[in-house]
């Protein structure tokens, strides 16, 4: 199998698999409520959409400001442009985990309204939640899993 295959499976599995779970954990605590199955059907899929969102945006960034660096301490843009080919990308995969706690807190508080459980149960069962999907992102971004989508 092709890494680019491999790659689309596993994003098809983090999207798909988080839908799932998302959509079953807000029906155990919410069984009438539409609003809450679509807050946990939306809730893994926009957290990881949300993660690659601002780790695009945070390297892009970084990107113009080491180049613009780079052409101010270089004084020439050509040796710039050389010197940008030999550090390669911007880092910064912390904001997936950043990104996923707070989409999936943002949800552990929309279901907490919506439940009878235990307010603070909820929301920190879905912090928790979102701290686990953001390390699994964070870790398979570093494997290069995202790398030809970005």
């Amino acid at each position: 199998m092709s890494r680019f295959l491999l790659n689309g499976v596993i994003l098809l599995a983090l999207t798909i698999g988080g839908s799932v779970v998302g959509v079953t954990l807000s029906h155990l605590l919410v069984p009438q409520s539409r609003l809450a199955l679509g807050v946990g059907f939306f809730m893994f899929p926009g957290a990881l959409v949300a993660g690659l969102s601002l780790w695009w945006a945070l390297a892009e960034f970084g990107e113009i400001f080491l180049f613009f660096k780079g052409v101010v301490i270089s004084r020439s843009l050509k040796k710039s442009l050389v010197e940008r080919k030999k550090t390669g990308r911007f880092g910064g995969r912390f904001v997936l985990i950043l990104a996923s706690e707070g989409v999936c807190l943002a949800s552990g508080i929309i279901i907490a309204l919506l439940s009878n459980q235990n307010a603070l149960a909820v929301i920190g069962g879905y912090a928790g939640l979102g701290l686990i999907y953001g390390v699994i992102v964070f870790l398979l971004a570093g494997q290069g899993v995202f790398d030809e989508f970005l």
